[in-house]
């Protein structure tokens, strides 16, 4: 195989770890196949609160006509942004190679000077409109006039099941995949929605963080020289609610352990100089050791399902419709673990809380899997 100098590109690394960590696991896979690769870094824009409420009140609206997503504006300064997000920024810095910060709408001689051979988009949610600031790029637009590099998506995700893009982005992109030498996509929805909304074929494979093993990861957690949690039911939930609440406290008498969660305050509005360390996101390695000892994990996290998974940590999936199904349905058909996802915590039965996971099954077929997906990348690049 020809070695190559890659570009990859996903969303703008913030304080998500499972972005994070796919963003670290398709470069580790990439350098490992004997590459050389930098991740292309996109600083997210900066608005002013006035744009931020104007933003937010045309989200309403379109709430209205197309019930689309309403995401509450963020009026973090980014003096408090930079010092909450110090430990996933010291992470980034010494785990992954990037380039000089370009903008979401930059161009390809903003990059020129790296001499990329072949460019990767994905993974996660990279061609869901509502999470990036500039869906073309994602398509390779800056791209659209260069013919001397290969251009391919690994694992990109809409997100959901449904389409979402406007006519006019449906009609932009589906010109812009056209030229890509290889697509591969994270969901078996998104087979369908390339196909019936691009006019494009596209392959399934593995979410990056699954193509590198455990011991990877668990070689982070040694290098960081952390203490073993402080209980045995790791509580990974991203949207709080008290019915979430009430499941985990359940859970946790039921199976007699003691739940722990490794995530900061995230009321925002109330963050002060005088508060701010309880909004501070813990380093990612300890996110990472609460798969490594607990006992049994509680998520609704998509990257918290495939971390569980590949630690062989019996869990369940709470599904969040909002924030896409097909993504948890997708991964968990795949390794038949489809009864691991519940939609309502609150007519679940403790007593399931005993069913084995055959981890012979999950194990065989990551192995599978992962062989096919690596296929993918080494035939493509």
């Amino acid at each position: 195989m020809i070695k190559k100098n890659i570009a990859t590109l996903t969303l703008p690394l913030t304080n998500n770890y499972g972005g994070i960590l796919q963003a670290f696991a398709l470069q580790e896979t990439l350098l490992e196949l004997g590459h050389t690769t930098m991740l292309i870094n996109i600083k997210p824009p900066t608005h002013s609160n006035f744009k931020k409420r104007l933003e937010y009140m045309k989200q309403r609206i379109r709430k209205v006509i197309k019930n689309t997503p309403v995401f509450e504006p963020d009026f973090t300064s980014e003096s408090d942004k930079k010092y909450i997000n110090r430990n996933v920024q010291k992470f980034i810095d010494k785990y992954i190679a990037t380039t000089r910060e370009v903008s979401p709408y930059f161009k390809f001689d903003d990059l020129k000077d790296y001499n990329f051979e072949s460019f990767v988009v994905g993974s996660d949610q990279v061609w869901r409109p509502d999470y990036s600031y500039y869906l073309a790029n994602y398509f390779f637009e800056f791209l659209e006039n260069v013919r001397t590099v290969k251009k391919l998506s690994y694992a990109a995700s809409f997100g959901v099941e449904n389409w979402k893009l406007t006519e006019s982005e449906t009609s932009k992109c589906k010109q812009l995949i056209s030229s890509f030498d290889a697509i591969s996509v994270r969901e078996v929805a998104a087979i369908s929605l390339c196909e019936n909304y691009l006019a494009t074929d596209s392959t399934m494979v593995l979410d990056p963080t699954l193509l590198i093993p455990k011991e990877r990861y668990c070689d982070l957690v040694r290098n960081a020289s952390l203490d073993k949690p402080k209980g045995n039911l790791f509580c990974y939930i991203l949207d709080r609610s008290e019915e979430n609440e009430l499941f985990e406290k359940n859970v946790a008498k039921s199976l007699n352990a003691e739940a722990f969660g490794v995530m900061p305050r995230k009321d925002m509005k109330n963050l002060t100089q005088h508060n701010r360390d309880e909004f501070v996101f813990p380093p990612i390695e300890e996110w990472i050791n609460g798969f490594v000892h607990a006992d049994f994990i509680i998520t609704d996290s998509f990257h918290g399902t495939v971390f569980a998974i590949l630690f062989n940590k019996p869990f369940l999936s709470i599904g969040n419709a909002k924030r896409g199904l097909s993504r948890f349905s997708s991964l968990l058909d795949n390794f038949k673990l489809k009864e691991r996802l519940i939609l309502e915590p609150n007519k679940f039965e403790m007593q399931k809380l005993s069913d084995e996971i055959d981890w012979g099954y999950v194990n065989s077929r990551l192995a599978q899997e992962r062989e096919r997906s690596l296929a993918f990348l080494i035939k493509n690049l």
